[in-house]
């Protein structure tokens, strides 16, 4: 069994490694949100500058630069044909050795989807859609990655994003209420 500390530094090293990706994702979640504001203020004939400070701006800015980051990470950063494999097996990683770490990326790397699906889309107010969508978008990257040959299909992924996008679900709806109760509580 891993130590408690190795497993910590390489998430970290991981989560390092990845933080190379976000100049992408600010590029793109500035080019959204550019187009997305342009859209919207023509659409309904608004100040540009009013649509682009809009409460939704930042969370469609962030949800832009996940999807990015997300993309290198599961797609661009493997090399073609190089993985192909299938795993079935409810926690067949863990015959594994060393694997603790592939569980904790996992749950991590989808913790965002849980958080700004909520803050961006009406719908992902409620739990179960929010979970629902980060399941289904789990599903599509392991077949994809399987189709194109750039990691293994795993069914323990699929359930640890899906775990990750419900904490992250949790998170939204603990701040969401927190800070509903506290401006309650002062507008009195």
């Amino acid at each position: 069994m891993e130590k408690f500390s190795e497993v910590g530094l390489r998430v970290l090293s991981d989560l390092k490694n990845t933080a190379q990706y976000l100049p992408a994702g600010i590029i793109t979640g500035v080019i959204v949100l550019f187009i997305f504001s342009v859209w919207t203020a023509v659409s309904e004939k608004k100040s540009l500058l009013k649509v682009i400070f809009r409460r939704k701006s930042i969370p469609l800015f962030l949800m832009a630069v996940y999807g990015t980051v997300m993309i290198y990470k599961v797609f661009l950063s493997r090399e073609l044909g190089a993985v192909s494999r299938v795993n079935l097996l409810f926690l067949g990683t863990w015959r594994g050795v060393g694997v603790l770490h592939y569980f904790i990326e996992n749950i991590i790397m989808f913790i965002p989807m849980g958080v700004l699906l909520p803050l961006c889309f009406e719908q992902g107010k409620k739990w179960y859609l929010t979970v629902l969508f980060g399941c289904a978008l789990s599903i599509w990257i392991e077949c994809t990655q399987y189709l194109f040959s750039v990691g293994v299909m795993e069914l323990d992924d699929v359930l640890m994003n899906t775990l990750g996008t419900f904490l992250g679900w949790l998170s939204w709806r603990y701040v969401h209420v927190r800070c509903g109760n506290s401006r309650r509580r002062s507008s009195r």
